[in-house]
């Protein structure tokens, strides 16, 4: 039986391959064999006509953590970049956590299930987008 590592990096490997089928250079960026102090979370970049979109992927059962969405929410307004948390447990969800160039329509292209991150003190909501 294949490892959560492997498991892991498979799931980042179809990510990546959806986001490049919809025309994005998409690269693996993956950091969890050793992230560097300071630095958030990163699997993937994908980049399309200036738009900038910095993913992390789970696969796991376990809903995201509010830590996570923090991080990636941090991350975006830090850089001045998209971020998306794409999640597994049974089907995909795209998490939109950032979005600073309206990337709502082209995550709805790309993935089945997309949804808001609305952040609040002491928890968030997710937020399906139809």
């Amino acid at each position: 039986m294949p490892s959560s590592y492997v498991k892991g990096r498979k799931f980042e490997y179809t990510v990546r391959a959806k986001f490049a089928k919809h025309g994005y250079l998409s690269i693996r960026a993956s950091s969890s064999k050793g992230t560097p102090k300071g630095q958030h979370p990163l699997d993937i970049v994908a980049i399309k006509n200036g738009k900038v979109i910095m993913v992390e992927c789970k696969k796991q059962k376990e809903k995201i953590t509010l830590q996570l969405l923090k991080e990636m929410e941090e991350l975006g307004e830090k850089y001045g970049v998209n971020t998306v948390i794409v999640h597994s447990n049974s089907r995909i969800t795209c998490i939109i956590v950032h979005d600073k160039d309206g990337i709502v329509n082209d995550m709805k292209n790309i993935f089945e299930e997309v949804k808001i991150a609305k952040i609040f003190n002491g928890g968030y909501e997710l937020i399906e987008i139809t």
